[in-house]
């Protein structure tokens, strides 16, 4: 499959699921493992800024914003993201979730949509920080530990290193 290309100085809504919706994280480890991946990832793609993000059992909603470079970085980001994440999941969880059956851990590569203006951008901020309640796993967004605190790009790093060190 091709390199997904997208453009720097843009926002995008990336989010993927587990394959057939199944659970991609099934204890507080396997979360924390997702979100130290991306710390670890960020640190090598620092063009690449998540300013909100949420982790729910069985998918991921990040916004995403790429500072100036001569090539974005967002699907190299991703694709090592997700790769790692699904070897973590395979070595742990192996026949256990997936039953002896060879499929993959997520449903495909990561969709990403551009974000192409204020009021959306602000839609999606909402959505992101409110989809815990929204897939009614909590009646408070606050009571939700996987997710961003707030959009920010100033704050977003460290709300990540702060809920997954």
């Amino acid at each position: 499959m091709p390199r997904r290309i997208l453009e720097t100085e843009r926002f995008y809504h990336i989010y993927n699921r587990g394959y057939n919706k199944q659970q991609l994280f099934f204890e507080d480890r396997d979360f924390q493992r997702f979100g130290e991946n991306i710390i670890r990832y960020l640190d090598l793609y620092p063009s690449v800024r998540v300013l909100a993000w949420c982790l729910l059992p069985n998918h991921f909603h990040f916004l995403i914003f790429e500072k100036p470079t001569p090539n974005s970085k967002i699907s190299e980001f991703m694709n090592r993201v997700q790769q790692s994440y699904a070897a973590f999941f395979n070595a742990k969880y192996g026949d256990s979730v997936k039953k002896g059956m060879k499929q993959p851990v997520f449903e495909g590569r990561f969709q990403a949509k551009l974000v192409d203006d204020d009021e959306y951008l602000a839609q999606l901020t909402q959505y992101i920080l409110q989809n815990a309640v929204h897939h009614k796993i909590v009646s408070n967004p606050q009571d939700w530990e996987w997710v961003s605190e707030k959009a920010d790009s100033a704050q977003a790093l460290e709300d990540f290193e702060s809920v997954f060190d």
